[in-house]
């Protein structure tokens, strides 16, 4: 973005030190950005104005904010972001403060040294959003002073890309003519007569695909983050109609009776599209546990700056910031935890003798119905294309074909190979350590 230029903001709290200014971005987005110095010998009056000047300047609502500052609070374990002093110290009502605005503190090393001194992060940056920092490099500090200096990269917007991947939507697929496909082959028992367990799945696997391919609609490619708004009921529509009438009425006629009835009916349509979101929201939050990917994606639409994967630093302290050379360092991560077999000889192996052999194995229809049931609609499918969905509205028509896979692969001691196969995904966490940022799903 290029000729930013500034605004001073006054934000009317008898703080000591602090100052503030705002900077036009995107559209009606606005980036507040203040600095802030608090003395060590600071009385409790002045920290207690210091948390109200945090609460007024998220209250002003900016899209993004930045605040930076020699905060003084050493008592403060920003790593896990605790701290071991009682309720009623400064520094853990400051804490508390910080979580109940929900800012994001990006600084988790030590900022000030002093010979024969303990090491303190005093010196912190603050943001509305989590994904808005990252880089934080400490360099030596300016002159003769004790506090390192930050450098930090500021992202105010993430980089929208077009996600071309071709996915089924299940929730689109017309089920209906699905049990109708499924219905014709009744006779489960003469279609996969003579044939393995392995051989059974992929003929049934593959009539079930041709139909899905024919009811389950692909999704077209969006953009990653796509903004997601609250729908709007009836009611809702309707007000919102009745005020742009109303607008346009006055517009041809301006008496003082229009711009009333106008009025009335911006304030009736802005209570209930206010309602509706409310509804919406609260639904979302109510059934977080049942569907939390709704909720996350509704989150996700609502940010400006997406977290993602910042720079990494290797084993000789040089910093990459490269997709590739992040992926290669994540790789070589994942490689050293394995162990190393040497070369020779394998160690022998100690026979294991079974008492109880695994027979008379039970599978009923009740059973499969019973488990179907238990299945997560909003989960994710593995590689093939049974999605929970799917299994979940054709319930009955799969039940048959998949007792008689299901007795033949215990009678064979043996597992279909599209059972054995699944999505291994690397999950980025935050953390100075590159052991503590990696973990698998």
């Amino acid at each position: 973005m290029k000729n930013l230029q500034a605004n001073i903001e006054s934000i009317a709290v008898d703080f000591d030190e602090h100052v503030w200014c705002s900077i036009n971005l995107k559209n009606k987005d606005k980036l507040l950005v203040g600095n802030i110095y608090r003395s060590p010998n600071s009385d409790n009056d002045n920290n207690i104005k210091l948390q109200h000047l945090l609460t007024e300047a998220l209250k002003r609502k900016f899209s993004h904010t930045l605040i930076t500052g020699d905060f003084n609070y050493k008592e403060i374990n920003w790593k896990n972001c605790s701290t071991s002093v009682t309720e009623f110290h400064p520094a853990y009502r400051f804490l508390e403060t910080t979580k109940d605005l929900f800012l994001s503190q990006h600084v988790q090393l030590p900022t000030r040294y002093r010979e024969g001194q303990t090491a303190n992060c005093l010196d912190l940056v603050f943001t509305n959003e989590e994904g808005m920092v990252d880089g934080v490099v400490h360099l030596p500090g300016l002159g003769h002073s004790d506090h390192l200096l930050l450098t930090f990269n500021l992202n105010l917007y993430s980089e929208i890309t077009i996600n071309n991947t071709v996915k089924k939507n299940y929730f689109k697929g017309n089920y209906d003519n699905i049990k109708e496909d499924l219905k014709k082959n009744k006779d489960w028992h003469s279609f996969l007569e003579g044939k393995s367990a392995e051989e059974s799945w992929k003929a049934f696997a593959e009539f079930v695909s041709i139909s899905v391919e024919k009811n389950v609609p692909v999704s077209k490619g969006n953009y990653d983050q796509p903004k997601q708004s609250a729908p709007l009921d009836k009611l809702t529509r309707d007000n919102i109609k009745d005020k742009h009438k109303k607008w346009l009425k006055y517009q041809h006629c301006r008496t003082s009776g229009k711009w009333k009835e106008f009025k009335l009916a911006r304030n009736k349509a802005t209570s209930s599209i206010r309602a509706s979101k409310y509804d919406f929201e609260r639904n979302l939050a109510n059934h977080i546990k049942a569907n939390p990917k709704q909720f996350w994606k509704y989150i996700r639409s609502k940010t400006k700056a997406r977290h993602s994967v910042g720079e990494l630093e290797d084993s000789n302290g040089e910093r990459c910031s490269d997709n590739r050379e992040k992926a290669n360092m994540f790789n070589e991560y994942f490689s050293s935890v394995f162990k190393v077999e040497p070369d020779g000889v394998l160690p022998s192996f100690t026979a294991r003798n079974f008492d109880t052999v695994l027979e008379n194995v039970i599978i009923t229809k009740e059973k499969i119905k019973s488990a179907i049931s238990k299945l997560n609609p909003n989960k994710s499918s593995g590689p093939d294309i049974f999605h929970p969905k799917l299994i979940l509205e054709t319930s009955d028509e799969l039940i048959e074909p998949l007792v008689i896979i299901f007795k033949k692969s215990i009678e064979e001691g043996s597992l279909p190979s599209d059972w054995k196969v699944a999505h291994v995904t690397p999950i980025h966490k935050v953390g100075p350590d590159l052991k503590q940022k990696i973990t698998v799903q």
